[in-house]
This record gives C-alpha cells, sequence and structure tokens, in this order.
C-alpha cells in the first residue's frame, strides 16, 4: 500500500515538473519574441532616419560649399559731396570676418540695367577689399539729377558668387544737411551747427532731437569737442565750444566738423569748415649741433664715428674678398 502511494505521488512529481518546465520554455519563447520585436523597432527607425536625412540633404545640394554671408549698405553725406559704403562679412569661429574679393552690384531705387537719360537702376559694380568693404562716391552729375529729390534708395547686391550665397540688401534715405557758423569774437568761442532736412512742401525742415557730435580734424585723427550727449533743439540747432588751446596747422587754419552718425533716417551726415585760427604752428629747426636736430646739425663725434664704423665694415669685406682670392692661387700654386 505504501509502495503504491510512493509511486503515485512520484509519478505525480513528475508530472508536475513536466507541466512547470513547459511552462517556463514558452514563458521564455515569448520573452524572446517581443525582445526581438522591441530590438528590430530601433533599427527600423534608424533604418528610416538616414532616408530622410538624404531627402534634405538632396535639397540643399545646390547650395553646398558656399557660406551665408552678411550685406551691409551705408550713406554717408559730407557737405555736398555723397558716397554709398558697403561691407559684406562671414562669421568664423563665432567672429565676423570681412570678405575680400567680392563683386557686389549698386543700384539706385530699383534693380535693374542702367539705361540712358534715366538715373535709376546699376549705378556701379564695386569689388570688396581685405576688410570686405567698398565704397562708391556719387558724381556731380548724378548729384544734380536727384538734387529736386528728398529720399533715395539704394540697394546692393550679391549674385552668383563662388563662395558665398546671394545677398541683397537696401536702404532708404531722406536728404538732411548741416551748416556751421562760429563765434570766434569772445574769450570763449563756440560753433553752432543747423540740422535741417526737406520734404515735399518744405525745403529747410528744422530737425529736433537728433545727436550731434563735433570734431577738429588732427594729422591722423578726429579730436572730440564739446560736451558729451549734445543734440539739436526745437529750431534744429546746438552749439559746441572750442577750446583755445587747439592749436592751428602751418597755415592758421583749423577744420571743424559737425556729424550725426548712423541716423536710422538720415544715415550719417557732416558739415566741416576751415576757419582762421590763431598764430599758426611754425616749424622750426633747432640751432646748433645737438642729437634732436636736423641731419645736417648732427653732432661732428656722431658722424665720424658713424663713418668709420661704415669704412670698418667694408674694409673687412674687401679684406675678406683679397683672402679668397690669395688661397685659391696658392691652392693651383701647389697642385702645379
Amino acid at each position: 500500500m505504501l509502495n503504491r502511494m510512493y509511486n503515485l505521488t512520484g509519478k505525480r512529481a513528475i508530472s508536475l515538473l513536466v507541466i512547470l518546465f513547459m511552462a517556463f520554455s514558452v514563458g521564455q519563447a515569448f520573452s524572446q519574441k517581443d525582445t526581438t520585436e522591441k530590438v528590430k523597432a530601433p533599427a527600423d527607425q534608424k533604418a528610416a532616419k538616414p532616408a530622410e536625412k538624404s531627402g534634405s540633404d538632396q535639397k540643399a545640394a545646390p547650395t553646398t560649399g558656399k557660406a551665408a554671408i552678411e550685406l551691409k549698405v551705408s550713406y554717408v553725406k559730407s557737405n555736398d559731396s555723397r558716397s554709398v559704403k558697403v561691407h559684406v562679412s562671414r562669421k568664423e569661429n563665432k567672429k565676423s570676418v570681412g570678405c575680400d574679393s567680392v563683386s557686389v552690384s549698386l543700384y539706385f531705387d530699383e534693380v535693374k540695367a542702367k539705361e540712358a537719360n534715366d538715373i535709376t537702376g546699376l549705378l556701379a559694380t564695386l569689388v570688396t577689399d581685405e576688410n570686405g568693404d567698398a565704397e562708391f562716391k556719387l558724381t556731380d552729375k548724378f548729384n544734380k539729377a536727384i538734387a529736386d529729390r528728398w529720399k533715395y534708395t539704394f540697394i546692393a547686391s550679391i549674385e552668383n558668387d563662388k563662395r558665398y550665397k546671394n545677398a541683397e540688401e537696401e536702404v532708404t534715405i531722406s536728404d538732411a544737411s548741416i551748416t556751421l557758423t562760429f563765434d570766434l569774437k569772445d574769450s570763449v568761442k563756440t560753433v553752432t551747427a543747423k540740422l535741417s532736412g526737406r520734404n515735399d512742401t518744405t525745403a529747410d525742415l528744422p530737425i529736433n532731437k537728433a545727436s550731434v557730435k563735433f570734431y577738429v580734424k588732427r594729422s591722423f585723427s578726429l579730436l572730440p569737442i564739446g560736451a558729451d550727449g549734445l543734440s539739436t533743439n526745437k529750431k534744429g540747432i546746438v552749439t559746441a565750444e572750442i577750446p583755445n588751446d587747439i592749436m592751428a596747422d602751418t597755415n592758421g587754419k583749423i577744420t571743424v566738423i559737425a556729424r550725426i552718425e548712423e541716423h536710422a533716417k538720415f544715415a550719417t551726415v557732416e558739415g566741416r569748415k576751415d576757419i582762421e585760427w590763431k598764430t599758426p604752428r611754425i616749424a622750426s629747426e633747432v640751432q646748433g649741433r645737438s642729437l634732436w636736430s636736423v641731419g645736417k646739425n648732427a653732432p661732428v663725434p656722431l658722424v665720424v664715428g658713424s663713418c668709420f664704423i661704415v669704412f670698418l665694415v667694408w674694409g673687412v669685406i674687401f679684406y675678406l674678398f683679397y683672402q679668397l682670392i690669395r688661397i685659391k692661387k696658392l691652392s693651383k700654386t701647389k697642385a702645379g
């Protein structure tokens, strides 16, 4: 009886183990199937991404190899002289670098070819320098042609450049001018600038609240004068003091400049004028022989010492050549 029960129990245990094994195998198979599907899904996604990228690359193919650039146009008026400047730059290592040898077409009012008896259209084709700058000075003929106009539009365009993408920029300017007057009689000498513009009805329209800077021209730069933050009043007038200790040039004159810089409506406009100023600067030679005098008044020991050094150096050179010739002759004699 016990043996029979033992046999039944053993069989049931074996059956239970078989069932558990089968269940474990089936569960393992399903888990592997799920894992395989999960692994395959990213692979499909990865395979799809290059397809999308290749499509976008095909669209961008025409501009491959050309760099993007920034094109700026500015306008400068000095008295009756006008000029248009362009600046071409690109980004390199997060810095702005000028683009040289770039051809820029400059137009007036609209982009079109130049036609006879028409001031609009192509003005000039400019080529930028090593700093990316180019300037076109408007001719007297052109200035006369636009004398009746008070608003100008200049367009700069870059097309079909081998290195850079196409670019276009325009600037619209309202005409303005600065006239200067001086008060030099008192101990405090002043310069007064009047800034005026134009429109369809008024030829002398005062410009209010425009920031004006004053300068005196020096040999290599401009010397700022006047207080900081000067601006025109309702009459378009602003005044600055001229320091008394400014030296005149050899002709006894100084050049005073009043300027508005990069104004949103008028761009850069300046007025300049030469005025008589005190005693002219006299270039005098220091008399006597000294180190700081002109060459003909150099100290005698310095002249003698310099000449001696020059003769000594040349003497050594000739001596060396002489010795080389002797060595060559002696070598031929011994060989014979």
